[in-house]
């Protein structure tokens, strides 16, 4: 058989080589070849155009689908109230037509999708409570759900969520005390506790967020709630029990982890989970290795590795 025939047989295609000349028929192949890959070779430039503009960037929708922030974000913590922080990347093209490296910067927008703290900080979140800190090279800046800074000169450290209209705040003195309190919307220091340069116990320190009015606190009698006032309301006692841990109340009960050794420095795996009331009163005694907030009326409890003690009330 003729090699010749059926050369680039096919539709479109002559079965004969074109003028009769194999040569000429193998250049031709050359040709077709290279013209069909003229679309990959030159489309790479183009190629973003037959994607949808938006791709990969993150907006959001209604009910119907409908687009009430059109995707414009890289990134984006998600909504806490009325707030949410987010991130747009940019890649700045250098002289030589080529991308630099790319560039993240942070802001915060409301639920229409308005920029209320402007895209140019290195981190920003919201933290809930319609309070959002951001941190530049400066420090670290809070404000409102508005955007109005609430206070006007940086913290070194950065802010923590504690509800209630209240976050907390670290700060390093000169001399080398640490101050913790916890801010209002008006930047005034709340309930702070400053602890010394050789780390001595103060008068008074705070563990964790206000819930349900109230905080723990400790001081020198021992774990006790204190109300938004700083009035003690109720303090931790029981019989040979030390407590080790507490968590913020949740539904009128706090879960608190207790050990039974009165030589509270060898706690290891024999810490006790149970739950007291904002009175400090015993409702579930300790007799969890785990023991997680309620929510909807139930709690989530781990047993094993537990010691068995009793309970006693003073």
């Amino acid at each position: 058989m003729d090699r010749r025939k059926g050369f680039l047989a096919g539709p479109g295609f002559s079965s004969d080589p074109p003028f009769g000349s194999y040569q000429y028929g193998f250049k031709s192949y050359f040709l077709w070849a290279f013209l069909l890959l003229i679309p990959f070779s030159f489309s790479c430039d183009r190629i973003r155009v037959y994607l949808h503009p938006n791709e990969g960037k993150i907006g959001f929708i209604d009910h119907q689908g409908n687009y009430v922030i059109k995707p414009q974000f890289h990134w984006i913590q998600g909504f806490k109230g009325n707030v949410a922080a987010v991130e747009v990347d940019t890649a700045p093209k250098s002289a030589d037509g080529t991308s630099a490296d790319v560039t993240s910067k942070f802001g915060a927008i409301n639920l229409m999708g308005e920029l209320i703290v402007p895209l140019e900080y290195q981190t920003v979140r919201a933290l809930g409570d319609g309070f959002i800190m951001a941190q530049n090279d400066k420090g670290w800046f809070l404000f409102d759900e508005n955007g109005k800074s609430l206070c006007p000169e940086p913290f070194a450290q950065q802010f923590g969520a504690e509800g209630e209209g209240l976050v907390s705040y670290t700060e390093i003195h000169g001399d080398g005390y640490q101050e913790f309190g916890f801010l209002d919307k008006s930047c005034n220091r709340l309930y702070k506790t400053i602890y010394k340069s050789d780390r001595s116990m103060p008068a008074r320190t705070y563990g964790n967020p206000f819930s349900e009015g109230l905080v723990w606190a400790t001081d020198k009698q021992g774990p006790m709630l204190v109300n938004h006032e700083g009035r003690v309301t109720a303090r931790f006692k029981s019989a040979g029990v030390t407590l080790y841990e507490q968590s913020p109340l949740k539904e009128g009960l706090s879960a608190v982890a207790t050990s039974f050794k009165k030589n509270d420095k060898d706690f290891g795996d024999r810490t006790n989970w149970g739950f007291v009331n904002a009175k400090c009163e015993w409702v579930v005694p300790g007799m969890y290795a785990e023991a997680h907030d309620f929510t909807e009326g139930l709690a989530c409890v781990k047993l094993g590795n537990l010691r068995s003690e009793e309970h006693t009330s003073e």
